[in-house]
């Protein structure tokens, strides 16, 4: 098995077609030298399909940072360097076995869906309709064969339409906050930082990379600037004013960014959701992180692995960061009282045409839908809205429809 460093670890891990699982340990965990043997016995049994590495968590501070790496052993599969699995602790070699198996089976059995079809066709025929212009190219490449690079009406009209998306209520999204028991810095991170998702609306990798000095907390402002570091989609620059939908969640946030400003120091450059520090606990012979240090996630992912850590110790199923988004565009649409808030709402979280947060994000959820229509009255004799009023409205809407 390979040994790993911060220095080659993105290297030994994306330049494979194969799946890379990759074991970190210490040299002085008990459960760790168990599990060494194991895997070195299972890489002979997957060798064409799977590359075994190893590394250990004093020497790769900042990969296992990356990861998320609490406690060892903790072992990763990754696929062109981005983690598709895992698992902590020591398990039983054919249970090892069977993971592995199954994972494989999984990916290669898989069909890729409409979307993704749909979408590696509509790139490449762009491509060779920008080919088709170049010089060396215009006598070799014609525009009747590109045209075949088309999928039928039925492929196109899956691939486009609007799936339904499971989110939080505000109440959910405050039973899994509030179920945080505050025992460490680590406890106070993740309660402010579910709570900053909701309040902002803002993708995971925007968090994960956003420094303090982004944060106005007087104004309540977000800075979200690619120029400082600042992931967004397209490296838009957006400016969110925090939605102030509940001031207990708006509070968590202020704590949170004082703490990190009195009582830990942290500049203006520093993060404002920072990684765990590692440290080996004092009580027995595996890693713990009960504080933090001033260091940015690489990735979205470990923000991905707060929320579905949270959700479990709430006994909630599991809600993504990007669905605390929907639930913040739900709640500030339903709340907007004309055209000119909904714009606004729109702006704030860095759309450029209000059609994709009304299209995507503010779609009422099944169990929305479920709710008003189980509640309709059909009875002539008790509807509350009468004959001209309902007429008034149907011609108002058909009048904007045809403009």
């Amino acid at each position: 098995m390979k040994i790993l460093t911060d220095e080659n670890f993105e290297k030994e891990t994306t330049s494979t077609d194969k799946f890379v699982l990759v074991d970190f340990f210490a040299t002085w965990c008990g459960p760790c030298s168990v599990l060494g043997p194991i895997l070195e016995k299972l890489s002979e049994h997957f060798k064409d399909t799977v590359v075994f590495t190893k590394a250990d968590v004093d020497g790769v501070p900042v990969s296992a940072g990356k990861f998320g790496v609490e406690k060892i052993p903790t072992v990763v599969l990754l696929k062109g360097g981005k983690q598709v699995n895992g698992f902590v602790g020591l398990i039983p070699e054919n249970a090892i076995k069977e993971w592995l198996e199954n994972r494989q089976a999984t990916r290669k059995n898989k069909k890729i869906s409409a979307t993704t079809y749909y979408q590696y066709v509509r790139h490449l025929k762009s491509f060779f309709e920008w080919l088709v212009f170049k010089s060396n190219f215009k006598t070799k490449i014609k525009n009747d064969d590109i045209e075949y690079l088309n999928v039928s009406k039925q492929v196109k009209k899956i691939a486009n339409s609007t799936r339904a998306i499971n989110y939080p209520s505000i109440d959910e999204a405050k039973t899994i906050i509030n179920s945080i028991e505050i025992k460490n810095e680590i406890d106070m991170r993740d309660r402010a930082l579910l709570s900053f998702a909701l309040l902002t609306g803002m993708r995971d990798f925007a968090i994960a990379t956003l420094p303090i000095g982004c944060f106005d907390d007087k104004n309540l402002v977000v800075y979200q600037d690619p120029a400082k570091g600042v992931k967004t989609k397209f490296s838009k620059t957006i400016t969110t004013n925090i939605f102030r939908f509940d001031d207990e969640l708006l509070k968590y946030v202020l704590d949170w960014f004082e703490y990190l400003k009195t009582k830990k120091d942290f500049k203006e450059s520093d993060p404002l959701f920072p990684q765990c520090n590692i440290e080996m606990s004092k009580d027995s012979d595996m890693f713990v992180s009960n504080t933090i240090k001033p260091e940015f996630w690489a990735s979205g992912n470990s923000i991905r692995n707060i929320f579905k850590k949270r959700c479990k110790e709430a006994e909630v199923e599991y809600f993504r960061p990007h669905s605390f988004r929907h639930t913040a565009l739900d709640l500030a649409v339903s709340s907007s009282r004309n055209g000119e808030e909904i714009k606004a709402v729109s702006q704030n979280v860095g759309h450029e045409h209000v059609s994709t947060t009304m299209s995507t994000y503010a779609r009422m959820s099944d169990k929305r839908v479920n709710n008003l229509i189980s509640n309709m009255r059909f009875d002539s004799r008790t509807a509350n809205i009468s004959d001209d009023v309902l007429l008034a409205e149907i011609e108002t809407i058909i009048r904007r429809h045809k403009k």
